[in-house]
């Protein structure tokens, strides 16, 4: 008796595994690409940043890409941690965007900020990176 209780236990939960990797989306080749060129425009750009022109062109390039890489997952199903971590990135971004539109920030601060979107990226790739194909 305990030998098939084990078994329907066993059967259940893997079954419920099986049903979770299957509703999970699968690797997207484009919102990986939609992640790396928010990172590489975030790296490129952290050279810019004692130019205030350039450095506002660049982040409002950044934002565009960053709201493209948060529609995109947004309208795939079961892709709910993508989701997630695309909003994540886009108010990072929209943060320095906005501080942009205000102020003058200084050269520091543009670095960090964008050393923190390049590595929120970098942090995403690894996760969309390591989804099943």
């Amino acid at each position: 008796m305990k030998k098939l209780i084990l078994i329907v236990l066993f059967a259940t939960l893997s079954g419920c595994a099986m049903l979770d990797a299957y509703n999970m989306a699968g690797f997207d080749a484009n919102e990986y690409q939609l992640a790396t060129k928010v990172r590489s425009k975030a790296e490129i750009s952290k050279t810019d940043c004692p130019d205030v022109v350039l450095t506002r062109r660049n982040v409002s390039s950044i934002l565009s890409v960053a709201t493209e890489f948060k529609n995109y997952t947004s309208s795939i199903p079961h892709n709910e941690e993508a989701t997630n971590m695309s909003n994540s990135l886009l108010l990072e971004v929209q943060g320095l965007s906005d501080r942009y539109k205000t102020t003058t920030p200084s050269v520091p601060y543009c670095f960090t900020k964008m050393n923190i979107i390049e590595r929120s990226a970098k942090n995403i790739q690894f996760v969309l990176g390591v989804k099943p194909r």
